[in-house]
C-alpha cells in the first residue's frame, strides 16, 4: 500500500534496519564469547570501565551542585535545614494557593455553564 506523503517522491528511509548496528560489531554475540574466554573478558573489563567512569562524573557534577541544606558543622538540628524547610513551605503555600485558585474558578465556571444552560 502507498503512502500519500512518499508517493512519487523517491522516499528513502534515513533509518537503519538495525536498532543499534554498530552494538552487534562491538558486542558479538553469547556463542562467539564462549569460544573465545580472553575477548569476553576484555568486552567485560570495558563494560565495567564505562560504567566506573560514568559513576565518577556523576560524583563529580554531584559535588558541584547546590544542596539546600547547610555545610557548617556547627549547624544543628533544623538550623541545618532552614533553607530546605523555608524552600518547601514556599512551594506548598503555592500550591495551596493555586488549588484555591482552580477551585474558585471551577465554581464560577460551573456557576455560569449552569445559568446558561437552564435559561435554554
Amino acid at each position: 500500500a502507498s503512502v500519500s506523503k512518499t508517493e512519487g517522491r523517491r522516499f528513502d528511509s534515513c533509518l537503519p534496519c538495525q536498532l543499534f548496528p554498530s552494538h552487534s560489531a562491538a558486542y558479538p554475540d553469547f556463542k562467539t564469547l564462549l569460544s573465545n574466554p580472553a575477548q569476553a573478558t576484555l568486552i567485560i573489563i570495558s563494560m565495567f570501565r564505562k560504567i566506573a567512569t560514568f559513576i565518577h562524573e556523576v560524583k563529580a557534577e554531584l559535588r558541584k551542585a547546590s544542596w539546600p541544606w547547610d555545610n557548617d558543622p556547627k549547624a544543628k538540628g533544623f538550623q541545618k535545614y532552614k533553607e530546605l524547610i523555608d524552600s518547601t513551605l514556599v512551594v506548598l503555600i503555592a500550591m495551596i494557593l493555586l488549588a484555591g485558585f482552580v477551585s474558585l474558578f471551577d465554581l464560577i465556571a460551573t456557576k455560569v455553564i449552569g445559568l446558561l444552560t437552564n435559561v435554554g
